[in-house]
C-alpha cells in the first residue's frame, strides 16, 4: 500500500530544514566533528531504504563549512519561523541558544527595517527534503526508545 503524503507549507518545510540543521550542529558540537557522526548516519540509512546516506553526509559537510551559507538559517529567520509556529521565547532560546532579549531585539530591528525580513522559502529541493524528513523521523523514533 502506497502511503499518501499531504503537501506541506513552505513554512513547515523550512522549519523542518532548520530542525535538521540544528540537530546536526548539536551532533557536531557534542562529538567534536568526530567521524562517528557519519557512522550514525550510515546506521539510519541502512535501517530505512528511503534515506540516502550520501545525501545526508553531503548536507553535514555543507553545515560544517562555515563559508557555505546556502542552507544555514539566520538568527532572525529562526526566531520568525519558530514564533510563527507558536514557540515561546524560552523554547526558542532552548533550541537556538538565542537569549530572549536578543530575540526581541532582532524582531524590533526587523519591524523598523523591512529589508531585514527573512525569506521562509525552503532551501532544499523536494527529493533532498524527503530524505531529510525520513532521516529526522528515524532520529525522533530512536529518541523515543
Amino acid at each position: 500500500m502506497v502511503e499518501e503524503t499531504k503537501p506541506i507549507s513552505m513554512l513547515q518545510q523550512r522549519l523542518e530544514e532548520i530542525e535538521f540543521y540544528n540537530f546536526i550542529r548539536r551532533l557536531l558540537k557534542t562529538y567534536k566533528d568526530n567521524v562517528l557522526i557519519y557512522d550514525f548516519i550510515e546506521i539510519f540509512a541502512r535501517y530505512n531504504n528511503n534515506i540516502d546516506g550520501n545525501v545526508i553526509k553531503s548536507l553535514v559537510q555543507n553545515i560544517r563549512d562555515k563559508n557555505n551559507m546556502s542552507f544555514k538559517p539566520s538568527k532572525i529567520e529562526q526566531v520568525v519561523i519558530y514564533k510563527k509556529k507558536g514557540y515561546s521565547m524560552r523554547q526558542i532560546r532552548d533550541i537556538t541558544g538565542l537569549h530572549p532579549n536578543t530575540q526581541y531585539k532582532l524582531l524590533e530591528d526587523m519591524q523598523e527595517n523591512s529589508n531585514l525580513r527573512p525569506s521562509i522559502a525552503p532551501r532544499l529541493d523536494d527529493l533532498t527534503f524527503g530524505i531529510v524528513r525520513d532521516f529526522m523521523k528515524e532520529v525522533n523514533t530512536f529518541k523515543e526508545v
